[in-house]
């Protein structure tokens, strides 16, 4: 069922899984199809419905999804126009998204009789499609604890508005350059929009040198949450980029004591 071998899957986990996936194309012929037949894109959550209804080892159910969508027919299925995700049922559940379709279709082509391409140092880059198993994976077991969690954005506000003691504008993030090898690609989604909200007393310290130095950029600081779909940043701290210049030159010593010997 695999094009080539997985170098990221233990050889006898890889047996328990080949044997998992005979088991689910027997079982469920329209959602797994054997080599000869084009496979169907499967459902985000699938590997969660499989280790619930068939009380199944998430870590098995990983592996078996690793290798059945690691095919390069069933890679070839998603990047197809138009294709549909099918559940258990091998019923049609939803498109398959953008993001998923160009990491597809930016993976290196493969070399005649080499299979899915990896990179020099022999580990295939994360797909997706690979993501979405694995968080169905992880939420299986509880997750660690981030002590500290705090989000900082540089840049210039939106439109400003004023309501009560808070400060409220947006500020849309810029997709960097390039990622650590090693990442899935960029998605193709537009970087996220955040609502800033800043206390007034916070704010009034660099309202001033915003307004006055339109080169100046911002520095956010704070504590992130959805509000529903909306990504919101709540501000511990706010200062700005020339603000924090004239603070590290007025921490620095005057001219004539840099080096200064001691007098007698």
């Amino acid at each position: 069922m695999v094009d080539a071998p997985d170098t990221q899957t233990p050889p006898n986990l890889s047996a328990v899984a080949l044997e998992l996936l005979a088991m689910l194309t027997a079982r469920y012929p329209e959602t797994f199809r054997h080599e000869h037949a084009p496979p169907k894109p499967l459902a985000i959550g699938i590997s969660a419905h499989l280790v619930q209804d068939l009380a199944l080892d998430p870590a098995i159910v990983h592996a078996a999804m690793r290798l059945y969508t690691r095919r390069r027919a069933y890679q070839q299925a998603l990047a197809r126009p138009g294709a549909l995700r099918v559940d258990l049922a091998g019923q049609p559940v939803e498109p398959v998204a953008p993001e998923h379709q160009t990491s597809v279709r930016t993976r290196p082509a493969a070399r005649p009789g080499q299979g899915t391409p990896t990179p020099a140092d022999g580990a295939a880059a994360l797909t997706w499609e690979e993501v979405q198993t694995i968080t169905q994976t992880l939420a299986t077991a509880p997750a660690g604890e981030a002590r500290t969690m705090k989000l900082t954005l540089v840049g210039r506000p939106g439109k400003i508005e004023t309501r009560q003691q808070c400060v409220v504008f947006r500020m849309q993030g810029k997709a960097p350059g390039s990622l650590p090898k090693g990442l899935p690609p960029m998605p193709t989604t537009a970087p996220l929009t955040w609502v800033v909200m800043v206390a007034a007393r916070q704010w009034s310290r660099i309202k001033d040198a915003i307004s006055a130095h339109p080169e100046d950029s911002i520095i956010v600081e704070g504590y992130p949450v959805m509000q529903g779909t909306q990504p919101v940043l709540m501000a511990q701290s706010c200062t700005s980029v020339a603000l924090q210049r004239a603070q590290r030159e007025d921490q620095k010593p005057p001219v004539g004591e840099q080096g200064a010997e001691p007098t007698a």
